[in-house]
């Protein structure tokens, strides 16, 4: 493999992200692509979308420019600092890309410092993966036009199921559905547009049938198909010797299992019938779209009276939150400490939403923290 000091090589390898809501088999597929000796593909952070607005524009970079970048890593992503790398020759590697350089080449060296516990051979291709990408491809193609997108998506019941039992997005349930549809609609008119550079496939086929669906992938990537991807549990010591226990044990207990089918219709019987409705309301004819039926496919108007004033409330904090992004930084930091989380402002609202399962599923608060 090019040594990650070699800006050239840097500059001319390929990179693909992977995009897909949080619980939809997105670690899955960056821990096949871990497992694959032709792609480097670290854990998730960040980090590009993090320091997009202080380097992102950058074409030409000195030693101060980059020690900053450097420092920055560590500073603003938590979730950086459990990457196993060599810090020293990160920083080394870093400073070797002096001068003309993009910012997506200066990425690139931090993803290529990334120690696997994977053998790799002749690297073909460098990957990301952070689900936010999955609502924001439009400001991810104007940044970089070159790559490419592996796209997974899970059924939204048992990705909101999913979210709900780890308290992500605070386990406001409209606001989960609401980014599942319009994550939907945004790949959607992506592919429309630019079907060449993004593959989309269903977490319940990869899970049915892993080595069709991962070889459709390997194809679309031009790299190929390794069976041995697929044992990629077997190395679970290694793995979690490179992870912090803590978080691992927390969201990803299935890692060291086999691909199977056991996370598929989690949600049936753990979702009232408001749940259902709500769900099949908010998402719409984005489930069809997306191969997944709905049970309830006529409007009821009741449910509708239901969401629309909780949609409304999510949209207008999105937009407060669009707004203070406009500030400088240390003004929206200041800002942010004094206005509510939106699960917060949420509940407070709507207090009745805090718990909505039946049976033993009430044990999940639907609090932050």
């Amino acid at each position: 493999m090019s040594s990650a000091t070699n800006k050239e090589w840097l500059s001319q390898i390929p990179m693909f992200f992977i995009v897909g809501r949080s619980r939809s088999g997105t670690t899955l597929l960056r821990t096949l692509f871990d497992a694959h000796p032709n792609v480097i593909m670290p854990f998730e952070s960040p980090f590009i979308w993090v320091l997009r607005n202080k380097y992102g524009k950058r074409k030409h970079w000195t030693i101060k420019h980059l020690t900053s970048f450097y420092h920055d890593l560590y500073k603003t992503n938590w979730k950086f600092k459990l990457w196993p790398v060599d810090k020293e020759k990160l920083l080394s590697d870093l400073l070797s890309l002096e001068g003309k350089t993009d910012y997506l080449t200066v990425c690139k060296c931090v993803h290529a410092n990334y120690i696997s516990t994977f053998q790799k051979k002749e690297i073909k291709w460098i990957g990301d993966k952070n689900p936010k990408y999955s609502i924001r491809l439009k400001t991810i193609e104007k940044m970089f036009p070159e790559v490419r997108y592996v796209h997974i998506i899970r059924d939204y019941r048992d990705h909101l199921y999913s979210m709900l039992k780890v308290n992500f997005l605070g386990s406001v349930i409209p606001e989960i559905l609401y980014q599942w549809k319009y994550s939907a609609r945004t790949v959607e008119s992506f592919r429309k547009k630019k079907p060449e550079k993004i593959i989309s496939i269903r977490y319940e086929e990869l899970a049915k049938e892993p080595e069709r669906v991962f070889g459709e992938i390997c194809r679309f990537l031009n790299i190929p198909y390794e069976p041995s991807v697929l044992d990629f549990y077997k190395h679970e010591q290694e793995i979690k010797n490179s992870l912090d226990a803590g978080l691992l044990d927390k969201f990803q207990k299935s890692l060291f299992n086999p691909i199977n089918t056991g996370r598929i219709k989690n949600w049936e019987g753990k979702l009232n019938e408001q749940i259902i409705k709500m769900a099949d309301t908010i998402v719409g004819k984005y489930a069809e779209r997306n191969g997944y039926e709905r049970i309830y496919k006529k409007t009821d108007i009741q449910t509708v009276i239901r969401i629309i004033p909780r949609i409304t409330i999510i949209r207008l904090y999105y937009l407060y939150r669009w707004t203070i992004g406009i500030f400088p930084s240390e003004i929206k930091a200041g800002i942010k400490r004094k206005l509510p989380s939106l699960p917060r402002l949420y509940f407070a609202i709507f207090p009745q939403d805090k718990k909505q399962f039946d049976g033993e599923q009430e044990k999940f608060s639907f609090r932050r923290g």
